[in-house]
């Protein structure tokens, strides 16, 4: 019996050894870049489809393909030194011993012709730098938290990132991207930094990150519309031609989009039935003020603005944007005024005119004061050509009083002397 359970006890130990054994991915790995450059363009067939690969760095045989992950260099235009001409499709890989570490280093100068798709990456994180993508650059993500870093790449089709369940770090440095940048599906929330570079189109459909920092960027459509941003969204000193905010779920404390880059930018994208394409309103001088949906939204982009700079306090910016988003209300009250002619239309329309030009709708009190200023001059001058009825004198009488203020600043005399002299004619029918 008792040679029976330890029989048993090896058999299972045997089986979950076995079975640990067979659930433990092994990766296949490639000594360096260079080889692995060659095993791809030596490839059967079209596609480079493989799974679980792990890269090493041979800094000696690699040199023309690595450099420090972190030196600063900012050209881009360095000559390319291998072309691959396949599809790539990568499941499940790494590059080690180049991340993470005091002797990180950036694979560089390599042409991607075709299409890349790279998901579920393995390792730390990598560096892309100086890399040229023709066609389509896709990432999936990962079941850990990766960094990735692509600085001076050119990508000259769609760049997208998608199904981010577990976070990541993701940075464009001097980068250019010809087409469109998209993060979808990211309940992860990566966080997203773009820096120096220069985006055709950015877009978030329903995107979430839990940070977004943009500077010194060059982008032409920027669409946040649905997207979350969780901790950090700041927008600073960027070009942005077009910009959508509909929609966004933005950080209350920590919202920073100067105002200047997006004014008069604005727009919103409705998709229906009708249009299933989306129909584009933006502020133009042709606002079709009918599509009240589109109009609310258009506001509801401003109000979201407004109260992030309400928030942190960005003074100017907040008078920029309210008095941009009273304008289209102005606009849009003089519209329904012409459709519906009321005495309460003509009224609400004429007091926000006079209000923008009085105080700039209350963002400039000082202006009120001035104008002020004006009004009470206006009326003197007035006051000054037609006088009162108690004023026997008029006109004549403020004449003789400047005379005799001149008269007095142009004699040595003290001004009783002057008085008197002045007033001889009436003092000598006095004494007669």
């Amino acid at each position: 019996m008792f040679k029976k359970i330890l029989l048993l006890l090896f058999f299972c130990c045997f089986s979950i050894n076995s079975f640990s054994q067979d659930n433990k991915i092994q990766s296949r790995e490639i000594p360096s870049i260079t080889d692995w450059i060659e095993e791809i363009n030596n490839w059967p067939d079209s596609i480079y489809h493989v799974k679980n690969i792990k890269i090493f760095i041979d800094k000696k045989k690699d040199s023309l393909f690595i450099q420090e992950a972190f030196k600063r260099n900012d050209t881009i235009k360095e000559k390319v030194t291998a072309e691959i001409n396949k599809t790539i499709t990568i499941e499940g890989f790494e590059f080690d011993n180049f991340f993470g570490t005091s002797g990180a280093v950036a694979i560089k100068n390599i042409h991607f012709k075709e299409k890349v798709r790279i998901s579920n990456y393995q390792g730390i994180g990598f560096a892309f730098t100086k890399m040229v993508f023709d066609k389509d650059f896709m990432v999936k993500g990962s079941n850990r938290y990766v960094y990735y870093n692509l600085s001076n790449c050119i990508f000259k089709a769609i760049v997208g990132f998608f199904d981010f369940n577990n976070g990541a770090s993701i940075h464009f440095i001097n980068s250019s991207i010809n087409e469109s940048m998209q993060l979808t599906r990211t309940p992860g929330k990566p966080e997203l930094s773009i820096t120096n570079s220069t985006i055709k189109r950015l877009i978030f459909p329903s995107g979430e990150v839990r940070e977004l920092f943009i500077r010194n960027s060059n982008i032409n459509n920027a669409s946040l519309q649905n997207a979350v941003v969780e901790s950090a969204a700041h927008l600073i000193n960027n070009t942005i031609n077009e910009f959508d905010i509909s929609g966004a779920q933005l950080p209350d404390k920590n919202t920073y989009i100067s105002f200047d880059q997006i004014s008069k930018k604005i727009y919103v994208n409705i998709y229906s039935f009708d249009f299933p394409n989306g129909k584009r309103y933006e502020v133009s001088d042709t606002m079709d003020f009918e599509m009240k949906e589109h109009y609310d939204l258009l506001i509801a982009s401003y109000k979201l603005l407004l109260n992030s700079y309400q928030n942190i306090g960005e003074q100017d910016s907040y008078n920029t944007c309210y008095v941009e988003m009273k304008d289209i209300e102005t606009r849009r009250l003089e519209y329904l005024y012409t459709k519906t002619s009321t005495f309460k239309g003509f009224f609400t329309w004429k007091i926000n005119q006079f209000l923008k030009v009085f105080s700039a709708y209350g963002t400039e009190p000082a202006r009120a004061v001035i104008f002020s200023m004006y009004v009470i001059l206006l009326f003197a001058f007035i006051y000054l050509l037609f006088p009162n009825s108690w004023d026997a004198h008029g006109r004549k009488r403020i004449m003789n009083r400047y005379a005799f203020f001149f008269k007095y600043m142009n004699k040595k005399a003290g001004i009783h002397e002057v008085y008197l002299d002045n007033q001889k004619e009436d003092l000598l029918e006095f004494d007669e």
